[in-house]
């Protein structure tokens, strides 16, 4: 079998792929070789980290503006750090509770890092249009795009991974939309208490 590297992750095709035919993008034979784009994948995390700030709030004054954009800066890059190593380690615990053995971390951290990316842009997306109004259509919506991207998650695990039985089901699927689901109701029950 013939090793391809892809260096453009993000060209059209890629992401065609990513979204229609995961298993093409993460055949054993893939490699996603592209260092720089997986600090890339922290600018939606910027945008979220904007939104949730509220630069509405603003004062006119410079310093106030810098200040607030260094910030968003700082913690932007901060969890592109959290995300490679403490969410990109626990990636590859549940890869190897999938039943992989010796598989290369690195590569699972890029497929996680690559599948976020395109998660997060889209919630971002999701996040302008319902205009941060919580209700049962936007719960509905995020609950569907974050089962999705489940599915991709485990797709992308079962292409790339020699991994076993029920065991990826349970640690791609079946966990993380369980607890998209709870944390959605919860998050729809305190908004309508508040």
């Amino acid at each position: 079998m013939q090793k391809i590297i892809i260096k453009s992750p993000l060209s059209p095709k890629n992401i065609y792929n990513l979204l229609f035919h995961p298993s093409r993008l993460f055949a054993p034979n893939v490699f996603i070789r592209s260092k720089f784009w997986t600090l890339f994948v922290t600018f939606p995390f910027f945008i979220y980290y904007i939104l949730f700030v509220g630069f509405e709030n603003f004062t006119k004054s410079f310093s106030t503006v810098t200040f607030k954009l260094i910030t968003c800066v700082i913690v932007t890059l901060l969890f592109g750090v959290f995300l490679w190593y403490i969410i990109g380690w626990f990636y590859n615990l549940r890869i190897k509770w999938s039943g992989a053995i010796d598989h290369d971390k690195t590569e699972g951290r890029i497929t996680m890092i690559y599948i976020w990316f395109i998660q997060m842009c889209i919630d971002l997306c999701t996040i302008m249009y319902i205009d941060f109004s919580p209700s049962i259509i936007s719960s509905v919506l995020y609950i569907l795009t974050s089962s999705y991207f489940s599915i991709l998650n485990y797709s992308a695990v079962k292409s790339k991974f020699t991994v076993e039985g029920i065991k990826p089901i349970f640690w791609f699927l079946i966990t993380p939309i369980s607890l998209q689901i709870s944390c959605t109701m919860l998050q729809e029950v305190f908004f309508n208490h508040a």
